[in-house]
This record gives C-alpha cells, structure tokens and sequence, in this order.
C-alpha cells in the first residue's frame, strides 16, 4: 500500500492533461484499488477535477462503490455526480463488467430514481439524460407494464408445433424475453 500511496502522490504532480490520459489506465485502477474502498472512494473525492470524463467514473466503478458512496456522490457536486452516473450507467449493462446487471449494495429502485431525479434537476445534462434513461429503464420506479399483444392464430399453431405442444417449454420461452 505504501507503494501505492507514493505512486499516487506522484501522480498529483503531473499535469491535468497527464493526469487525465493516466486515471483511464488499468495501473492507475489498480493503485487506487489498492488503498481499499473507504480510502480509495476518499481519494477520488478529493483529487476529482474537471473535465469529468469516464475516467473518473471507471475509478470508482473499480473500487465497487455502495450505494451509500454513490448517493453521496451525486449530490455532492456535478464533477462528482457525473462520475456517480456513469458507475450506476455501467451497473445496468451486463457486458461493461462481465458481471450480471447489478443494484449497488443498499441501493433499491426507489433511492435510485430519487438520486437519478437530483442529478437531473440541479445539474442536467445530455450526458446525465442519458445515463438516466437507461438507469431508469434498468430499475423502473414503479412494475413495468405489460401490454396485451394480439398474436395471430396461425402464428400461435406454428409456435405449439415447433414447441412440440409442451405448456412448459412454451411458458419458457415467454419467459425469457
């Protein structure tokens, strides 16, 4: 940890621009990992600086913040809050982690959308709305509505036929959508 701490400090000295190009690399990932979440999410916080790129938002993503870390975050500042998005941006996307979509430790759908609906009236941006639209499209407010769908009777007597008439393998693949 020593090693990281020194490597950081060192970091500081750099220029912004520097700066910048370095947080987006794995090794500087990794050495602010090092320090642990509670310390690593206090480095960010001090250090962050614009502009806010997804550099930012990747640190911290790396240190698997909870949601209290996050909530904070966003409405702390619009530097930090744009950093929190992205990391709730990326938890609603499979393939950003390699991890199924997950809900931040103590988050729920409510707290998000309340925090998503801060971000937006104090500091909206296109880059918020976008990330918003799809936070919320991951974790809806209220149950999604399902719409009634008129399936055709012929299309309904080639879907028993493929489905050998099996209730069970039918309500899967209705399922799996």
């Amino acid at each position: 940890m020593d090693y990281a701490v020194k490597s950081l400090e060192e970091f500081l000295q750099l220029p912004p621009a520097t700066r910048q190009m370095r947080l987006g690399q794995p090794g500087m990932r990794d050495l602010i990992s090092a320090l642990g979440t509670e310390a690593g999410v206090a480095w960010l916080e001090a250090h962050i600086e614009s502009p806010v790129g997804s550099e930012w938002g990747m640190a911290l993503s790396s240190l698997r913040p909870s949601w209290s870390h996050l909530d904070r975050w966003i409405r702390k500042s619009k530097l930090h809050c744009l950093a929190a998005m992205d990391v709730l941006f990326w938890c609603t996307d499979p393939h950003f982690d390699g991890d199924e979509r997950r809900m931040p430790d103590g988050a729920d759908a409510k707290s998000i959308n309340d925090a998503v609906d801060f971000a937006l009236a104090h500091y909206g941006n296109p880059r918020l709305e976008k990330a918003a639209k799809e936070i919320r499209h991951a974790w809806p407010k209220g149950k999604r509505k399902r719409h009634a769908a008129n399936v055709p009777a012929q299309l309904r007597d080639s879907a028993e036929i493929i489905l050998c008439r099996d209730s069970e393998l039918g309500a899967a693949a209705l399922n799996a959508g």
